[in-house]
C-alpha cells in the first residue's frame, strides 16, 4: 500500500516537473521523502526490535514492577493511616 502511494507521489512529482510548477514539485518531494523515512523504518524495524522486551512483560529479574502512582492519591492514602483510620 505504501509502495502504491510512493508510485503516485512519484508520478505527481514528474507531472510537477513537466508543468514547471514549484508548488507541486516541493509538496510531492517532501511527501515522498517522509514516505521514504516511513518505509525505511518499517523495513528495518522488526529485525532491530528482536531483543527488546514488550512493555507488558516482566522485567529481566522476574520481579513485578510497582505501578506508577499519583502523588496526590498517595498523600490521601497515607493521611488516613496516620490518623488510625486504616483497618486491617
Amino acid at each position: 500500500m505504501l509502495l502504491l502511494l510512493a508510485t503516485g507521489l512519484g508520478l505527481w512529482l514528474v507531472y510537477g516537473f513537466m508543468r514547471a510548477d514549484a508548488v507541486i514539485v516541493i509538496a510531492n518531494a517532501v511527501s515522498l521523502a517522509l514516505l521514504g523515512g516511513i518505509l525505511f523504518f518499517k523495513i528495518r524495524g522488526p529485525s532491530s526490535q528482536a531483543g527488546r522486551r514488550s512493555c507488558h512483560q516482566r522485567p529481566l529479574n522476574g520481579k513485578p514492577t510497582r505501578p506508577a502512582t499519583r502523588p496526590w492519591l498517595e498523600d490521601r492514602m497515607t493521611a488516613g493511616r496516620a490518623h488510625g483510620k486504616d483497618k486491617k
